[in-house]
């Protein structure tokens, strides 16, 4: 079981692998701290963006972007991104700059609820397709 509950600290984290999941998410924009701890204390976690209503062009490269090429110093290497919007993660995953993509694994859970192609798959470590089905990693 992965759990992705918009947490923000490795407390967090800890207490949901305590009572049984196999890999929990803590969110790309908490305090670097709990990332780095999170990925210092065990291998079974994951970075959780999710991509906002109004997603742009103009969000990844000011926020997300940045913040991404931040955290390849620290934090773990797998990323699950997800979506509340259809085209979003396609659009995401066609745009990332070369250089984060290669850092990570990505794992891509699109609003429409199973895979969606993609101009390029280098670096897609599987899908989340609807909350029980998992592809990958």
């Amino acid at each position: 079981m992965q759990i992705d509950a918009r947490i923000t600290t490795h407390k967090e984290v800890v207490d949901l692998l305590m009572v049984g999941a196999e890999r929990a998410c803590i969110d790309l924009f908490s305090n670097d701290s709990e990332i780095k701890d999170c990925h210092e204390l065990t291998e079974h976690v994951a970075i959780s963006i999710r991509l906002p209503d109004e997603f742009s062009l103009t969000y990844m490269t000011d926020k997300l972007n940045p913040r991404l090429r931040e955290v390849t110093a620290f934090g773990p290497e797998l990323v699950v991104v997800s979506s509340s919007r259809a085209g979003d993660i396609g659009f995401f995953f066609d745009k990332i700059p070369e250089d984060i993509r290669r850092s990570y694994l990505w794992m891509l859970a699109p609003y429409e609820g199973s895979e969606i192609p993609l101009r390029r798959s280098d670096g897609l470590a599987g899908w989340v397709l609807d909350g029980e089905r998992m592809i990958g990693v």
